[in-house]
């Protein structure tokens, strides 16, 4: 790892990158449901990449290695089980509730959300329309194929959103590496090898911007998400050239392209209307955030109702040594979280003080 690289990383605290507030308002209330399923997590969590990338990281950590490897997100929630799922949710939503995102930091995280659920449906397609037997994988490696532009957000929170204004699909790779010391497929590449997995999940990820040539003879997977990956971002200026490398790659016409960008696009729009997301995709200009601050608000004050139930519940529940680990987390982050507001004013939600 180059210097540069290693400075990046060393400025980001990587177990609370930021995830899309309604898909942790989504989280919380299903771990709370009784009749909560694996299969509705797994949904849930496989919206957004920095949920992914925490869970598999965590599932592929040495404590969890008696598993084997695991880059299936069904697989994955599994292994955790529903306490650790639990724990992780209420983590992210009281780190996140607490950060204050500011507007622009907002709009291209919305941005870099829909352009990750976008490939990873397409990856999702690639891998069954040419026999690739893991799609589950495609699917959560074309999530997290832009993981590496939330770190450089989290690290120039000032600065990246700027250059995403002007390169949001990284098709200037060398500028954004002049610019803040390395590439986002750079990072992303990185991080996901640091998790030793076996799967070419990494090799997709930094290569996602080669050249035909240079990928010709690369994995099944480097390719599905190569091309995924320019199909999510397709427009005027390169239709022709993206209808030509799929052609060449995997030997798939236009028709079938032009179907899936329409598919896909219907489900990514449903997903941005349920996550109170909205972007406008115009032809020949890219996308563009048109979230209200109405809109986040609205959403952020529900999160906020939802952490303030769990305080309130977890205050009343068993001595610590009775409960388990997700409920344990639950109480320490209620008892410290109790100190915050009264030192603060109460400014964010009034919580009832208990007497000592």
């Amino acid at each position: 790892m180059d210097n540069a690289l290693q400075s990046i990383l060393s400025k980001v605290d990587l177990n609370n990158l930021p995830v899309v507030p309604k898909v942790l308002l989504d989280l919380i209330r299903s771990t709370q449901s009784i009749e909560v399923r694996f299969k509705d997590l797994a949904c849930i969590i496989g919206q957004d990449a920095s949920l992914s990338a925490k869970v598999l990281a965590t599932a592929n950590s040495s404590f969890y290695r008696q598993w084997g490897e695991i880059t299936d997100l069904n697989r994955v929630i599994i292994v955790l089980g529903l306490s650790t799922v639990k724990t992780i949710a209420v983590t992210r939503s009281v780190q996140q509730y607490f950060s204050q995102i500011p507007r622009i930091k907002h709009e291209s995280l919305e941005l870099i959300w829909y352009r990750s659920l976008t490939c990873a449906h397409l990856a999702h397609k690639l891998a069954k329309l040419t026999s690739y037997p893991f799609p589950e994988e495609s699917y959560l490696t074309g999530l997290l194929h832009r993981l590496g532009q939330l770190v450089l957000l989290e690290c120039f929170p000032n600065d990246y959103p700027k250059f995403l204004e002007q390169d949001l699909d990284g098709r200037d790779g060398g500028l954004e590496k002049q610019l803040f010391g390395a590439s986002h497929n750079e990072i992303g590449g990185y991080l996901i090898e640091t998790w030793n997995l076996q799967s070419f999940i990494s090799d997709a990820v930094c290569h996602q911007y080669q050249s035909f040539e240079t990928i010709a003879d690369s994995s099944q997977l480097v390719k599905i998400i190569n091309l995924a990956g320019q199909i999510a971002s397709i427009d005027t200026a390169n239709r022709y050239d993206v209808l030509d490398f799929a052609d060449r790659l995997f030997g798939i016409g236009q028709p079938l392209i032009e179907d899936m960008i329409e598919e896909v696009g219907n489900l990514v729009r449903q997903s941005a209307d349920n996550m109170g997301v909205t972007v406008a995709v115009s032809e020949g200009k890219g996308i563009k955030c048109l979230t209200t601050i109405q809109q986040r608000e609205a959403v952020r004050k529900r999160l906020g109702e939802r952490i303030k139930s769990l305080m309130l519940f977890y205050r009343g529940s068993p001595a610590i040594g009775c409960v388990s680990g997700a409920e344990q987390s639950c109480r320490r982050y209620s008892e410290g979280l109790e100190r915050f507001i009264r030192f603060s004013g109460r400014r964010f939600f009034p919580v009832p003080v208990r007497n000592e």
